[in-house]
Protein backbone atom coordinates (compact mmCIF):
# COMPACT_ATOMS: atom_id res chain seq x y z
CA UNK A 1 0.00 0.00 0.00
CA UNK A 2 2.83 2.57 0.75
CA UNK A 3 4.75 1.45 -2.06
CA UNK A 4 1.87 2.03 -4.50
CA UNK A 5 1.31 5.70 -2.71
CA UNK A 6 4.96 6.57 -3.43
CA UNK A 7 4.24 5.83 -6.96
CA UNK A 8 1.57 8.13 -7.25
CA UNK A 9 1.85 10.80 -5.38
CA UNK A 10 -0.82 13.95 -5.25
CA UNK A 11 -3.52 11.82 -6.74
CA UNK A 12 -6.71 10.27 -4.98
CA UNK A 13 -7.97 6.84 -5.55
CA UNK A 14 -10.71 4.87 -3.85
CA UNK A 15 -9.69 1.29 -3.54
CA UNK A 16 -11.55 -1.77 -2.43
CA UNK A 17 -9.90 -3.92 0.35
CA UNK A 18 -10.61 -7.37 -0.51
CA UNK A 19 -8.43 -9.03 2.80
CA UNK A 20 -7.39 -7.06 5.96
CA UNK A 21 -3.74 -7.79 6.78
CA UNK A 22 -2.34 -6.63 10.00
CA UNK A 23 1.04 -6.18 11.09
CA UNK A 24 2.53 -9.26 12.94
CA UNK A 25 2.70 -6.73 16.04
CA UNK A 26 -1.00 -5.55 15.43
CA UNK A 27 -2.54 -8.70 14.20
CA UNK A 28 -4.00 -9.18 17.94
CA UNK A 29 -5.09 -6.22 19.03
CA UNK A 30 -6.87 -5.80 16.23
CA UNK A 31 -8.31 -9.75 15.91
CA UNK A 32 -9.43 -9.11 19.84
CA UNK A 33 -11.10 -5.90 18.98
CA UNK A 34 -13.14 -7.35 16.33
CA UNK A 35 -13.96 -10.74 18.17
CA UNK A 36 -15.14 -8.34 21.13
CA UNK A 37 -17.13 -6.29 19.37
CA UNK A 38 -18.96 -8.94 17.83
CA UNK A 39 -19.76 -10.62 21.04
CA UNK A 40 -20.73 -7.31 22.60
CA UNK A 41 -22.86 -6.40 19.62
CA UNK A 42 -24.22 -9.17 17.46
CA UNK A 43 -24.93 -11.54 20.45
CA UNK A 44 -25.52 -9.46 22.48
CA UNK A 45 -23.28 -11.45 26.02
CA UNK A 46 -21.10 -9.21 28.35
CA UNK A 47 -17.36 -10.18 29.21
CA UNK A 48 -16.19 -11.19 32.76
CA UNK A 49 -14.58 -8.44 34.48
CA UNK A 50 -11.41 -11.24 35.13
CA UNK A 51 -11.14 -12.66 32.18
CA UNK A 52 -11.89 -10.63 28.49
CA UNK A 53 -12.34 -13.71 26.43
CA UNK A 54 -14.80 -15.18 28.58
CA UNK A 55 -18.51 -14.09 27.76
CA UNK A 56 -21.76 -14.65 28.98
CA UNK A 57 -25.43 -14.69 28.06
CA UNK A 58 -28.65 -13.84 30.48
CA UNK A 59 -32.20 -14.08 29.53
CA UNK A 60 -33.99 -16.49 27.28
CA UNK A 61 -30.92 -17.27 25.13
CA UNK A 62 -28.52 -18.23 27.78
CA UNK A 63 -25.29 -19.73 26.88
CA UNK A 64 -21.09 -18.61 27.18
CA UNK A 65 -18.40 -18.33 25.04
CA UNK A 66 -14.61 -18.70 25.39
CA UNK A 67 -11.86 -17.81 23.07
CA UNK A 68 -8.22 -18.30 22.18
CA UNK A 69 -6.69 -15.99 19.38
CA UNK A 70 -9.07 -17.32 16.60
CA UNK A 71 -10.75 -20.35 18.49
CA UNK A 72 -13.99 -20.61 20.24
CA UNK A 73 -15.64 -22.73 22.86
CA UNK A 74 -19.37 -22.06 22.89
CA UNK A 75 -22.24 -24.14 24.77
CA UNK A 76 -25.68 -23.02 25.90
CA UNK A 77 -29.23 -23.61 25.38
CA UNK A 78 -31.06 -24.16 21.84
CA UNK A 79 -32.14 -20.61 21.37
CA UNK A 80 -28.72 -19.11 22.32
CA UNK A 81 -26.71 -22.12 20.06
CA UNK A 82 -29.20 -21.19 16.57
CA UNK A 83 -28.27 -17.31 17.45
CA UNK A 84 -24.94 -17.46 17.52
CA UNK A 85 -24.40 -20.49 14.67
CA UNK A 86 -26.18 -17.46 12.27
CA UNK A 87 -24.52 -14.70 13.39
CA UNK A 88 -21.42 -16.16 13.01
CA UNK A 89 -21.43 -16.29 9.28
CA UNK A 90 -20.03 -12.55 9.22
CA UNK A 91 -16.38 -15.15 10.12
CA UNK A 92 -14.59 -17.79 7.92
CA UNK A 93 -14.96 -20.77 10.07
CA UNK A 94 -14.61 -24.11 10.25
CA UNK A 95 -18.14 -25.11 11.52
CA UNK A 96 -19.55 -26.38 14.35
CA UNK A 97 -17.61 -29.43 16.09
CA UNK A 98 -19.54 -31.30 18.61
CA UNK A 99 -18.19 -34.27 20.23
CA UNK A 100 -14.26 -34.63 21.33
CA UNK A 101 -12.31 -31.76 19.52
CA UNK A 102 -9.33 -29.44 20.39
CA UNK A 103 -8.96 -26.10 21.43
CA UNK A 104 -6.26 -23.93 22.19
CA UNK A 105 -4.00 -27.24 21.82
CA UNK A 106 -6.02 -29.02 24.13
CA UNK A 107 -7.98 -32.24 23.52
CA UNK A 108 -11.28 -32.22 25.19
CA UNK A 109 -13.45 -35.09 24.90
CA UNK A 110 -16.56 -35.94 27.38
CA UNK A 111 -17.59 -39.86 28.30
CA UNK A 112 -19.76 -40.78 31.34
CA UNK A 113 -20.67 -37.33 32.65
CA UNK A 114 -17.18 -36.63 32.85
CA UNK A 115 -14.78 -34.16 30.75
CA UNK A 116 -11.39 -34.95 29.97
CA UNK A 117 -8.61 -32.43 28.78
CA UNK A 118 -5.36 -33.63 27.28
CA UNK A 119 -2.59 -33.18 25.19
CA UNK A 120 -1.07 -36.69 24.52
CA UNK A 121 0.57 -35.38 21.20
CA UNK A 122 2.37 -32.38 22.63
CA UNK A 123 3.88 -35.09 25.73
CA UNK A 124 4.40 -37.39 22.47
CA UNK A 125 6.81 -34.68 20.67
CA UNK A 126 8.84 -33.82 23.61
CA UNK A 127 12.50 -35.01 22.83
CA UNK A 128 15.30 -34.68 25.45
CA UNK A 129 18.39 -32.80 25.10
CA UNK A 130 21.24 -34.19 23.02
CA UNK A 131 24.42 -34.78 25.19
CA UNK A 132 26.06 -33.45 21.77
CA UNK A 133 23.94 -30.36 21.66
CA UNK A 134 25.54 -27.28 20.59
CA UNK A 135 23.88 -24.78 22.98
CA UNK A 136 22.44 -27.07 25.67
CA UNK A 137 20.95 -23.69 27.36
CA UNK A 138 19.04 -22.56 24.18
CA UNK A 139 17.87 -26.66 24.10
CA UNK A 140 16.78 -26.18 28.15
CA UNK A 141 14.71 -22.96 26.97
CA UNK A 142 12.91 -24.52 23.86
CA UNK A 143 11.99 -28.01 26.52
CA UNK A 144 10.74 -25.31 29.11
CA UNK A 145 8.19 -23.67 26.69
CA UNK A 146 7.18 -26.72 25.19
CA UNK A 147 6.52 -28.10 29.46
CA UNK A 148 4.50 -25.05 30.48
CA UNK A 149 2.41 -25.15 27.74
CA UNK A 150 1.71 -29.10 29.03
CA UNK A 151 1.30 -27.82 32.33
CA UNK A 152 -1.63 -26.79 31.13
CA UNK A 153 -3.48 -30.29 31.78
CA UNK A 154 -0.23 -31.85 33.72
CA UNK A 155 -0.68 -29.90 37.52
CA UNK A 156 1.96 -32.99 38.30
CA UNK A 157 4.79 -31.22 36.33
CA UNK A 158 4.82 -27.51 37.52
CA UNK A 159 7.27 -28.06 40.05
CA UNK A 160 9.85 -29.39 37.96
CA UNK A 161 9.46 -27.36 35.24
CA UNK A 162 9.24 -24.11 37.45
CA UNK A 163 12.61 -25.24 38.76
CA UNK A 164 14.38 -25.65 34.89
CA UNK A 165 12.48 -22.49 33.94
CA UNK A 166 15.19 -20.46 36.84
CA UNK A 167 18.54 -21.74 35.26
CA UNK A 168 20.39 -19.18 34.04
CA UNK A 169 23.01 -20.08 31.73
CA UNK A 170 25.97 -19.39 34.18
CA UNK A 171 23.82 -22.08 36.05
CA UNK A 172 23.85 -24.39 32.73
CA UNK A 173 25.35 -28.11 33.26
CA UNK A 174 25.34 -31.18 32.37
CA UNK A 175 23.73 -32.27 35.37
CA UNK A 176 20.54 -29.54 34.50
CA UNK A 177 20.59 -31.49 30.95
CA UNK A 178 20.11 -34.79 32.90
CA UNK A 179 17.59 -33.40 34.96
CA UNK A 180 15.61 -32.23 32.35
CA UNK A 181 16.17 -35.12 30.41
CA UNK A 182 14.50 -37.28 33.08
CA UNK A 183 11.52 -35.11 33.57
CA UNK A 184 10.79 -34.93 30.01
CA UNK A 185 11.35 -39.47 29.70
CA UNK A 186 8.79 -39.78 33.63
CA UNK A 187 6.50 -37.58 31.65
CA UNK A 188 6.29 -39.36 28.55
CA UNK A 189 6.90 -43.02 30.21
CA UNK A 190 3.47 -42.38 32.86
CA UNK A 191 1.53 -41.46 29.69
CA UNK A 192 -0.87 -39.59 31.88
CA UNK A 193 -4.40 -38.56 30.97
CA UNK A 194 -4.59 -35.16 31.21
CA UNK A 195 -7.24 -33.82 33.80
CA UNK A 196 -10.93 -35.25 34.58
CA UNK A 197 -13.38 -32.82 35.45
CA UNK A 198 -16.76 -34.37 37.06
CA UNK A 199 -20.04 -33.22 37.41
CA UNK A 200 -20.57 -31.15 41.00
CA UNK A 201 -23.86 -30.37 43.06
CA UNK A 202 -24.25 -26.62 42.23
CA UNK A 203 -26.25 -26.14 44.95
CA UNK A 204 -23.80 -26.91 47.28
CA UNK A 205 -20.54 -25.59 45.70
CA UNK A 206 -17.88 -23.94 47.83
CA UNK A 207 -14.01 -23.56 46.93
CA UNK A 208 -11.12 -24.51 49.04
CA UNK A 209 -7.48 -23.00 48.55
CA UNK A 210 -4.55 -24.72 49.59
CA UNK A 211 -1.16 -22.87 49.97
CA UNK A 212 2.11 -23.80 50.70
CA UNK A 213 5.60 -22.81 50.64
CA UNK A 214 9.51 -24.19 50.79
CA UNK A 215 12.07 -21.38 52.01
CA UNK A 216 14.93 -21.26 50.32
CA UNK A 217 14.48 -24.70 48.32
CA UNK A 218 15.52 -22.96 44.78
CA UNK A 219 19.55 -22.99 43.69
CA UNK A 220 19.69 -19.11 44.19
CA UNK A 221 18.06 -19.97 47.98
CA UNK A 222 14.99 -18.00 46.96
CA UNK A 223 11.36 -19.34 48.01
CA UNK A 224 9.12 -21.69 46.01
CA UNK A 225 5.41 -20.91 46.35
CA UNK A 226 2.93 -23.07 45.15
CA UNK A 227 -1.13 -22.78 45.09
CA UNK A 228 -3.89 -25.65 44.45
CA UNK A 229 -7.76 -24.55 43.90
CA UNK A 230 -10.43 -26.84 43.87
CA UNK A 231 -14.02 -26.77 43.20
CA UNK A 232 -15.94 -29.31 45.06
CA UNK A 233 -19.55 -29.81 46.61
CA UNK A 234 -20.84 -31.31 49.83
CA UNK A 235 -20.22 -34.72 49.06
CA UNK A 236 -16.67 -33.97 48.55
CA UNK A 237 -16.41 -34.60 44.68
CA UNK A 238 -13.80 -32.27 43.75
CA UNK A 239 -12.13 -30.91 40.41
CA UNK A 240 -9.06 -29.08 40.43
CA UNK A 241 -9.62 -25.37 38.26
CA UNK A 242 -5.89 -23.19 39.33
CA UNK A 243 -2.60 -24.75 40.11
CA UNK A 244 0.40 -22.63 40.23
CA UNK A 245 4.14 -23.42 41.58
CA UNK A 246 6.74 -19.99 41.51
CA UNK A 247 9.84 -18.72 42.93
CA UNK A 248 8.87 -15.57 45.00
CA UNK A 249 9.38 -12.81 43.98
CA UNK A 250 10.15 -11.29 47.95
CA UNK A 251 12.60 -12.31 50.33
CA UNK A 252 11.47 -14.28 52.50
CA UNK A 253 13.33 -14.06 55.99
CA UNK A 254 11.48 -16.89 57.96
CA UNK A 255 9.12 -20.02 57.45
CA UNK A 256 6.28 -17.68 58.36
CA UNK A 257 7.06 -15.13 55.89
CA UNK A 258 7.57 -17.64 52.95
CA UNK A 259 3.81 -18.95 54.37
CA UNK A 260 2.57 -15.88 54.67
CA UNK A 261 3.25 -14.45 51.19
CA UNK A 262 1.53 -17.75 49.95
CA UNK A 263 -1.55 -17.68 52.29
CA UNK A 264 -2.12 -14.11 51.19
CA UNK A 265 -1.69 -14.84 47.63
CA UNK A 266 -4.21 -17.49 47.58
CA UNK A 267 -7.05 -15.47 49.54
CA UNK A 268 -6.69 -13.23 46.46
CA UNK A 269 -6.92 -15.73 44.13
CA UNK A 270 -9.94 -17.30 46.50
CA UNK A 271 -11.94 -13.84 45.70
CA UNK A 272 -11.09 -13.76 42.30
CA UNK A 273 -13.04 -17.21 41.85
CA UNK A 274 -15.61 -15.97 44.15
CA UNK A 275 -16.26 -13.57 41.70
CA UNK A 276 -15.97 -15.07 38.94
CA UNK A 277 -18.47 -18.19 40.21
CA UNK A 278 -21.08 -15.38 41.19
CA UNK A 279 -21.33 -13.80 38.10
CA UNK A 280 -21.87 -16.98 36.37
CA UNK A 281 -23.94 -18.90 38.93
CA UNK A 282 -25.92 -16.03 40.08
CA UNK A 283 -25.41 -16.55 43.81
CA UNK A 284 -22.17 -16.82 46.20
CA UNK A 285 -19.64 -19.42 46.20
CA UNK A 286 -18.32 -19.70 50.21
CA UNK A 287 -14.72 -20.01 50.68
CA UNK A 288 -11.99 -22.09 52.75
CA UNK A 289 -8.46 -21.55 52.48
CA UNK A 290 -6.37 -24.19 53.95
CA UNK A 291 -2.64 -24.20 55.38
CA UNK A 292 0.04 -26.50 56.93
CA UNK A 293 1.93 -23.66 58.83
CA UNK A 294 0.60 -24.03 63.02
CA UNK A 295 2.00 -20.61 63.57
CA UNK A 296 0.33 -18.89 60.44
CA UNK A 297 -2.77 -20.28 61.61
CA UNK A 298 -2.54 -19.27 64.69
CA UNK A 299 -1.65 -15.51 63.62
CA UNK A 300 -4.54 -15.56 61.69
CA UNK A 301 -7.29 -16.65 63.69
CA UNK A 302 -5.96 -14.61 67.35
CA UNK A 303 -5.01 -11.17 68.17
CA UNK A 304 -1.27 -12.47 67.57
CA UNK A 305 1.08 -9.51 66.27
CA UNK A 306 4.20 -11.25 64.12
CA UNK A 307 7.29 -9.00 64.62
CA UNK A 308 8.17 -8.77 60.61
CA UNK A 309 6.25 -5.93 59.25
CA UNK A 310 6.15 -7.16 55.92
CA UNK A 311 4.17 -10.68 57.66
CA UNK A 312 1.84 -8.26 59.87
CA UNK A 313 0.54 -6.83 56.51
CA UNK A 314 -0.29 -9.98 54.61
CA UNK A 315 -1.44 -11.56 57.84
CA UNK A 316 -3.80 -8.06 58.52
CA UNK A 317 -5.50 -8.60 55.00
CA UNK A 318 -6.05 -12.42 55.49
CA UNK A 319 -7.57 -11.68 58.82
CA UNK A 320 -9.63 -8.90 58.01
CA UNK A 321 -11.18 -11.01 55.33
CA UNK A 322 -12.01 -13.80 57.61
CA UNK A 323 -13.51 -10.97 60.24
CA UNK A 324 -15.48 -10.21 57.37
CA UNK A 325 -16.94 -13.15 56.28
CA UNK A 326 -14.98 -13.02 53.17
CA UNK A 327 -13.38 -16.28 54.13
CA UNK A 328 -15.47 -18.64 55.08
CA UNK A 329 -13.69 -21.21 57.55
CA UNK A 330 -9.64 -21.40 57.81
CA UNK A 331 -8.68 -24.94 58.67
CA UNK A 332 -5.00 -26.54 59.72
CA UNK A 333 -3.68 -29.77 57.56
CA UNK A 334 -0.63 -32.11 58.07
CA UNK A 335 1.60 -31.59 55.23
CA UNK A 336 1.40 -34.64 53.97
CA UNK A 337 -2.61 -33.93 53.36
CA UNK A 338 -1.37 -30.38 51.62
CA UNK A 339 -1.80 -31.13 47.81
CA UNK A 340 -0.36 -27.68 47.54
CA UNK A 341 3.04 -29.63 48.74
CA UNK A 342 3.47 -31.53 45.75
CA UNK A 343 4.25 -27.94 44.13
CA UNK A 344 6.70 -26.38 45.80
CA UNK A 345 9.17 -29.98 46.90
CA UNK A 346 10.05 -32.96 44.44
CA UNK A 347 7.55 -35.28 46.28
CA UNK A 348 4.46 -37.37 45.63
CA UNK A 349 0.95 -36.67 46.95
CA UNK A 350 -1.57 -39.12 48.20
CA UNK A 351 -4.36 -36.12 48.13
CA UNK A 352 -3.54 -34.09 44.70
CA UNK A 353 -3.27 -38.63 43.14
CA UNK A 354 -6.90 -39.22 44.43
CA UNK A 355 -7.90 -35.58 43.32
CA UNK A 356 -6.60 -36.20 39.94
CA UNK A 357 -7.59 -39.97 39.29
CA UNK A 358 -11.02 -39.99 41.58
CA UNK A 359 -12.03 -36.68 41.55
CA UNK A 360 -11.97 -37.01 45.70
CA UNK A 361 -10.73 -34.32 48.05
CA UNK A 362 -10.44 -36.21 51.56
CA UNK A 363 -7.61 -34.97 54.04
CA UNK A 364 -8.00 -34.52 57.85
CA UNK A 365 -8.10 -31.37 59.16
CA UNK A 366 -6.53 -31.05 62.19
CA UNK A 367 -7.84 -27.61 63.59
CA UNK A 368 -10.89 -25.70 62.34
CA UNK A 369 -12.19 -21.67 63.16
CA UNK A 370 -15.77 -21.50 62.11
CA UNK A 371 -17.56 -18.95 61.63
CA UNK A 372 -20.69 -20.75 61.81
CA UNK A 373 -21.52 -24.01 63.84
CA UNK A 374 -23.58 -25.55 60.85
CA UNK A 375 -20.29 -25.07 58.58
CA UNK A 376 -19.02 -28.01 59.98
CA UNK A 377 -20.99 -30.40 57.76
CA UNK A 378 -18.61 -29.44 55.36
Amino acid sequence: MHDFLDEHPGEDFLLKMALPVYGNADAGDYWHATMSQYHRTALKITPSAFDPSLYKADGDAQGMVATTVDDSIITGNAQFLSKEEMKSGIFKNKGKIEGKFTFSGLNIDQKNMHITVSQPDHIQKLTEISPSAIDPFRELKSRVGQLLFINRSEPKSSYHTSKLAQITRALMNKRVTNLCNEIIRNLKAKNPRGIRFAALDLDSLGIDILTDSSLANNLDLSTQLGIIAVLRDKFRVANIVHWRSWKSRRIARSSLGAEAVAFSDGVDLGFILCHELEWLLGHGVPLDIYTDSQRLFNLITTLTVPTEKRVAIDIAGARNAYQNNEVRNIGLIASEDNPADAATKDATNKVLNNLLENNKLEFKVRNWVFHNEGDKNF
